[in-house]
């Protein structure tokens, strides 16, 4: 054991120096080690990109008279795609860079002054290159430009060197290390206050890239038998060691014949599909047991050193400047020198490790075969000297190089790499042009340039240049191809919606990269924009493998799904894939929205101040699917998140779709309010034409026909059939006929067809009644017979044969009894249905609906009782509450009441029953008879043709003393009121004047 812990024998300072050097090149190990697994996320990343796409669904569906109107929402698909971003700033791994190579050169420039005088000259000889090699010059010092600063600094190092040299041998190493980095930190500090450029120690740590290339190689030169020496070590450290001999040609056979195989695989002279050494693995092992490989040798340079630790101190500095210098070039995705680098080492290996076991058999072979412990003697050779052994070693290596590639191509590498790290430095200083021209230098010296040339592509993007731009990623696609080329390069075909050659480009990657997460995904989507939607289906189920890419390939698989209007649930599918991230779970819900199907994810709001493309599609999509059963409480938060500035571009969406949800549960004057503001703010045809269609379904016809012409003004294609509808519904068959015949002639053939149907309604003449089909008899009952003319009406629709046809027409002249402020008519109308079997259960809702308003108007109590008391048809929440106020009051519930008369009389301006028991309710129960007459005033705003409403505001404004207003209303009752009615209304009314 104490072999192995040969430093325990040391002094304390030399054990101190040797953990503290221990100790960075552990942490430079750790850094190689993140870097390397992190390959090449350090220089480049994938910008993951989210794009909304609208599709139109329809919530639910109405009807008005024949016509079924469906209600439009807004239904939101996440697609998520990736894109390479432009080379990421790295500057921390030139100063780590810097502060190894320093380290090492001290220790180095420390060990050359321990040397006697020849080796001594040698290293003194090669520290001032490098020091020289740093060209000074470029950082500007003191404003000088030339070589003074470097023979300044060359002279100080190497005066000190000579003078510890040559005087100074007492002084231990610990001080000279001292004294070095003493005068390393003052040179530091002068660097930061009188270097004339910007951030002079990026300069500084380029310019030792070179040195750190060379002294990289000669350290991976140094260790390159280790693994070989190792297996002597291991067959002959034993008490008794058997077949020594045998043992170590067959383990020494197997890791050379590895190392041969990933030779000719890499060379392509065999295309084996199997797992192949890895160049750094075996740099890194071959670097740690090189550690107690250093220590065997003393006998090798017992005539140079005199302190054999220094040799230790001498191997972790070329360790420490070997793996910053390998880390580097990973993190700054050099690839020029990775691929050298990768080279350099396996063929070293190969080539050490050949040659060392010819050293091993020509001078241990016969104390092999005896068993003997030839670990102990390794280094002291009797047959061929080990010097013999490094030169063949290192003919043999140039052999393996020069047959690999030319010689001079190494050199191109290192040159390449070299102007890559300086382009990439002006690139960080925001210097494009000088950036640029360093990049351009750098593919001279070596084409086959991935770090330059994607380098020089992403600078033409953001330029727009797209013609170098393609150039760019063309070279590296026929030079050395990546996945994020290819990716970049499709984007830029997508760009300018060239599909069909993305398609083709993602094809030939997918070749090279089969299981590539983004290139599948990008495919997909391609194929997407292609409308080849079952092949994008297959490419997101494959890029749903690559755990990479999965979250976004799920979210696109529903999306995709959604579109191709799949018909497996999307409750069952969320849990077949099992995936809980957001953008998955926004297009399950649109999915769901698509199928009709309710979700039951409850999703918290969140507390974030930005939203995120992903939380607004989510929100919205939530919102639309959940919008029957959701609680209003949730609304006002997600509206003000909604209002923030920050969240602007999604305040559309999700204005909306909190608008729908509003307005389902039954808060329809707060879904107006925020509809409106979305429709005057955007000017968006698609809201006015909305508003039109809930106006329809409120029975605000009038109103409803003024937003479709607008919504029709703005290019909306149903906006002109629904405005005839509208009219046609508000008894202005004036201005609904001109529309119909227009219609008649679109080449719209559903618009086409329902124009003609409507058109004959009007042109039917009373006698051909009878002999038409039901539909056209249903409408004419409609809108042709008047009220007041109930023998047609028996005669026509005793005539119609469809029973839910008949039972329509007659609910529908029943509820018109009933806006006609008529009551008794209308259960008259109504009771003719009594006996007859109900076999549709909307229609049965609706009958049940307009017989508890009725109860309402003739204060029937016990019947609503009754029927609140049973399960009432669903979407009915308001009047539920209307009905069950209305009953508070009967029996005296009075806070209960105006609990809920409050509620009603803010809920929905539109519903002009509920307005007008509010208006009586607070009239009668408050002292501020302004409130009601509010309430009234909104009732009247929302549907100023209301002859209910109109009726108590004549009745109030005489009371309150709005003598004008009262005249006003009354004249426009005489103009609603058959002249019987309104004679009536005069003679039970409150009449401040005669008229």
């Amino acid at each position: 054991m104490q072999s192995i812990w040969f430093w325990k024998d040391w002094s304390a300072a030399e054990r101190n120096i040797f953990w503290v050097l221990t100790t960075l090149v552990i942490l430079i190990i750790s850094l190689f080690c993140f870097v390397y697994f992190q390959f090449p996320s350090l220089a480049f990343i994938y910008n993951q990109f989210q794009e909304l796409e609208l599709v139109e669904i329809t919530l639910r569906n109405f009807d008005v008279g024949p016509s079924s109107i469906g209600v439009p929402a807004d239904n939101l698909l996440l697609f998520e795609t990736f894109a390479g971003s432009e080379l990421q700033p790295t500057s921390w791994i030139y100063y780590v860079f810097l502060f190894c190579l320093t380290i090492g050169f001290i220790v180095f420039l420390s060990f050359v002054t321990t040397l006697k005088r020849f080796a001594f000259l040698a290293g003194i000889g090669l520290s001032i290159l490098i020091l020289a090699n740093f060209h000074w010059e470029s950082i500007v010092l003191f404003g000088l430009t030339n070589k003074a600063t470097a023979l300044v600094v060359i002279s100080i190092y190497a005066s000190i060197a000579y003078y510890f040299q040559s005087y100074g041998t007492h002084y231990r190493f610990n001080f000279r290390l001292l004294v070095f980095g003493a005068i390393t930190l003052v040179l530091a500090l002068i660097v930061v206050l009188a270097s004339q450029v910007t951030n002079p120690f990026l300069h500084l740590a380029v310019n030792g890239l070179t040195t750190g290339i060379i002294m990289s190689i000669v350290f991976i030169l140094m260790i390159s038998h280790e693994i070989t020496a190792l297996f002597i070590t291991i067959v002959t450290n034993s008490q008794k060691p058997t077949k020594s001999a045998a043992h170590y040609y067959i383990i020494s056979a197997i890791y050379l014949a590895n190392l041969l195989i990933t030779y000719l695989i890499r060379e392509r002279y065999i295309y084996w599909d199997i797992f192949t050494v890895n160049s750094y693995l075996l740099l890194t092992f071959s670097a740690i047991i090189g550690l107690w490989g250093v220590r065997k040798r003393e006998s090798l340079y017992a005539d140079s050193v005199t302190v054999f630790s220094t040799v230790t101190y001498l191997y972790l500095g070329f360790f420490l400047i070997t793996f910053a210098t390998v880390s580097f070039c990973f993190t700054t995705h050099s690839t020029t020198m990775m691929e050298g680098f990768n080279d350099i080492i396996l063929f070293t290996h190969l080539a050490y490790g050949i040659i060392f076991t010819a050293y091993v058999t020509a001078n241990f072979g016969p104390m092999l075969l005896a068993n003997l412990p030839v670990h102990k003697i390794l280094y002291k050779p009797s047959t061929m000297p080990f010097f013999t052994f490094r030169i063949m070693s290192l003919i043999a290596t140039f052999a393996f190089l020069s047959f690999s590639s030319p010689l001079t191509s190494y050199f191109a590498r290192a040159t390449a790499a070299y102007y890559n790290a300086y382009g990439d430095v002006y690139q960080m200083q925001g210097d494009a042009i000088t950036a640029k021209a360093y990049y351009n230098k750098s593919i001279s010296s070596r084409n086959r340039n991935h770090h330059a040339h994607y380098a020089l592509a992403t600078m033409y993007a953001s330029q727009l240049d797209p013609e170098h731009e393609l150039k760019e990623y063309n070279n590296i696609i026929n030079s050395t191809p990546s996945e994020i080329t290819f990716l970049n390069y499709s984007d830029s075909y997508q760009t300018n919606d060239n599909f069909r050659a993305a398609a083709d480009l993602l094809t030939a990657g997918l070749r090279i990269f089969p299981s590539s997460g983004v290139l599948l995904n990008a495919q997909a989507l391609n194929y997407y924009n292609l409308n080849l939607l079952d092949s994008s289906m297959l490419y997101f189920q494959k890029a749903r493998k690559n755990s990479f890419t999965k979250e976004a390939a799920e979210a696109n698989l529903f999306a995709t799904s959604a579109l191709l209007k799949l018909k497996f649930p999307a409750d069952s599918l969320l849990t077949l894939l099992g995936s809980t991230e957001i953008g998955a779970q926004s297009n399950a819900f649109a999915l769901a929205n698509i199928q009709h199907l309710p979700l039951e994810i409850k999703i918290p709001l969140t507390k974030d101040t930005v939203l995120t493309v992903g939380i607004a599609a989510l929100i919205s999509n939530q919102l639309i699917n959940q919008h029957n059963k959701i609680d209003t409480a949730l609304l006002a938060p997600i509206l003000s998140l909604a209002k923030k500035p920050c969240n602007a571009t999604f305040k559309e969406y999700i204005f909306l779709a909190v608008a729908h949800a509003y307005y389902t549960s039954g808060l329809v004057s707060k879904a107006f309010e925020l509809l409106r503001e979305l429709a005057f703010s955007t000017g968006q045809g698609k809201y006015f034409h909305l508003l039109g269609i809930w106006l329809l379904e409120q029975h605000n016809p009038s109103t409803a026909a003024l937003y479709f012409k607008t919504a029709e003004e703005k290019k909306i294609n149903s906006a002109a059939f629904l405005q005839a509808l509208a009219w046609t519904e508000a008894d202005s068959m004036a201005r609904a006929r001109p529309l119909w015949d227009s219609l008649t002639t679109t080449k719209n053939a559903q618009a086409n067809s329902e124009a003609q149907f409507y058109s004959k309604i009007m042109d039917l003449k009373k006698l051909d009644v009878l002999q038409q089909p039901d539909a056209l008899k249903y409408g004419y009952c409609r809108y042709r017979i008047p009220l007041t003319d109930s023998i047609l009406f028996h005669e026509v629709t005793t005539s119609i044969k469809d029973e839910p046809l008949r039972i329509r027409a007659i609910l529908d002249r029943s509820k018109n009894w009933l806006l006609h402020d008529d009551p008794m008519s209308a259960i008259r109308c109504l009771s003719i249905l009594k006996g007859t079997t109900l076999r549709d259960k909307a229609l049965a809702d609706d009958i049940l609906v307009i017989n508890l308003m009725l109860a309402a108007e003739i204060s029937d109590w016990s019947f609503i009782q009754n029927k609140l008391n049973q399960e009432l048809p669903v979407g009915f929440e308001i009047e539920k509450i209307y009905w069950q106020a209305l009953l508070d009051v009967q029996d005296g519930k009075t806070a209960d009441a105006t609990r809920k008369f409050n509620y009603l009389a803010i809920a929905n301006f539109q519903f002009e029953e509920v307005m007008l028991m509010t208006a009586k309710y607070f009239f009668k129960n408050e002292s501020d008879k302004m409130k009601p007459y509010s309430i009234l005033v909104n009732g009247l705003l929302a549907k100023p043709n209301s002859i209910k409403l109109l009726k108590e505001y004549v009745y109030q404004s005489t009371l309150l003393g709005f003598e004008s207003e009262s005249v006003q209303a009354m004249a426009k009752l005489k103009k609603l009121l058959s002249p019987t009615a309104y004679q009536k209304f005069e003679r039970e009314g409150i009449m401040p004047i005669k008229y």
